[in-house]
């Protein structure tokens, strides 16, 4: 079997632990609460595809030259009863076409109708995000997220990642979180702290999982990349703290 030739380093969509378990820790604190007074405690945040290798390809063949878009819907409007909602998306981040795969709790992907997810979507949108906005600040120009855009060369990059260990069998499989911006999330820029425009926004993360579905990290399975996309981070302003983009506003509309 020939050597695998590892893709280039993640630097745009790499997460650190610190700050990924920083926006997951205000997910579960702030976001959760604010919910719904009768969200379950059976609630599921994190999706675990029970077929890895279906969901990359479905993956692969809904990314346009702009991307993906991941929406969150509920099958109700009063409890977050939460699925994941993926399409192609086309210009200023809007839906492109009528392919809509839904990943429900239990790890299933299935295509549904454009009708049943406009259904799912206006659900979360009329329910659990209004109850969302309640508890935000007042100078928040935006209301929490729609859905989150990954424009083409974020999804590729982790798709690439994705197989790479999967084929190397450093990995088993993968969760996507609901994840949230803290309320003080930001950058560096020289001495000064730039606040990030999508503070206290629903996101999506990616992660790892090893055996037994345990989280993992590319530092626990990979270190010598880990810390060369580090210090390639380190090089590109921003690089590798947006998990994705956070609808509205369209992606290069001030916000």
């Amino acid at each position: 079997m020939s050597k695998l030739t590892p893709p280039r380093l993640p630097i745009a969509t790499f997460i650190p632990n610190n700050l990924g378990s920083r926006r997951l820790n205000y997910f579960n604190q702030t976001k959760t609460k604010a919910m719904s007074a009768r969200n379950p405690a059976t609630s599921v945040f994190a999706f675990v595809p029970a077929d890895l290798w279906e969901f990359v390809g479905v993956l692969s063949i809904l990314t346009t030259e702009n991307g993906i878009n991941v929406h969150f819907g509920t099958n109700t409007k009063d409890e977050a009863d939460f699925m994941l909602i993926f399409t192609s998306s086309g210009e200023k981040c809007l839906d492109f076409g009528d392919d809509y795969f839904l990943l429900d709790k239990k790890g299933i992907l299935t295509k549904i109708e454009k009708k049943t997810a406009d259904e799912h979507l206006k659900n979360y949108s009329e329910g659990i995000r209004k109850n969302l906005d309640k508890g935000r600040q007042a100078t928040n120009t935006y209301p929490d997220t729609d859905y989150v855009n990954f424009d083409k060369n974020r999804i590729n990059e982790i798709l690439a990642e994705i197989k790479y260990y999967y084929k190397l069998k450093k990995i088993d499989g993968i969760s996507i979180n609901i994840t949230s911006y803290t309320d003080d999330d930001g950058y560096s820029s020289g001495s000064e702290w730039i606040k990030s425009k999508y503070q206290d926004r629903l996101t999506i993360q990616f992660g790892y999982l090893g055996k037994g579905n345990q989280a993992t990290s590319l530092q626990a399975i990979d270190a010598e990349r880990h810390q060369d996309t580090i210090e390639s981070q380190g090089l590109v302003t921003r690089s590798g703290y947006d998990t994705g983009l956070p609808v509205p506003p369209p992606v290069g509309m001030p916000g």
